[in-house]
């Protein structure tokens, strides 16, 4: 057609899909995904699996408890951004981004704009997603950090203003995951049974045919 793509989502489907984008100015500083520092803590606003549990019920006929299957619907269905946690937050982070596409492609985004290693040593996820997993002899690392469409927050913090974070938590409602920190390096790394290996960067691909 002769049009020049610079952006955004580009799909096929046979839905009707409406797109919003807003624009405005900003008197507060927004916190951008390339300026994480070394010693810096990484946060996720929520559990992840979620989404990927759900989808794997809804279209692969995976199975869970009843009470399970109504939370991972849920997540799917009727997705609830942290808007009011970040808000209140966000003056605090160093970097953030949100994970529409997959916590692993996320991270890996933000340590590459931020020419930083991140050094994950606990999972962001919850009981009801390792029992999926179990049950349906699945990779619990692949439901945590390939799926996508979680609407949640990854940042990082300084450890200084970790505790102002945490009131903005509470205030909020919103389950804070502390996963790792910031280190001088490259790539995303998970420190797992006393190793460490790069996470490989998954998720969501566009335009992937």
């Amino acid at each position: 057609f002769g049009l020049k793509i610079i952006g955004g989502d580009t799909n096929e489907g046979k839905e009707l899909v409406i797109e919003v984008s807003m624009f405005g100015p900003s008197s507060k500083k927004i916190p951008t995904r390339g300026d994480a520092r070394v010693g810096d803590i990484i946060i996720t606003s929520g559990p992840f699996g979620y989404s990927s549990a759900g989808l794997k019920l809804v279209l692969d006929g995976c199975k869970t408890d009843s009470q399970s299957a109504k939370i991972f619907k849920k997540v799917i269905f009727r997705p609830c951004p942290r808007l009011a946690f970040g808000l209140k937050a966000a003056r605090y982070f160093s970097s953030s981004m949100d994970s529409s596409d997959g916590l692993a492609i996320t991270l890996d985004d933000m340590s590459k704009q931020s020419k930083k290693k991140f050094v994950i040593t606990s999972l962001p996820t919850v009981n009801e997603i390792v029992k999926f997993a179990h049950q349906n002899k699945m990779n619990l690392k692949d439901l945590v950090f390939c799926g996508g469409e979680e609407y949640e927050i990854v940042f990082t913090v300084p450890p200084r203003d970790l505790n102002k974070v945490k009131r903005a938590a509470k205030k909020t409602n919103t389950p804070l995951f502390e996963i790792g920190h910031v280190a001088n390096g490259k790539n995303v790394v998970l420190v797992d049974n006393g190793g460490t290996k790069v996470i490989r960067r998954c998720g969501w691909t566009h335009l992937r045919s």
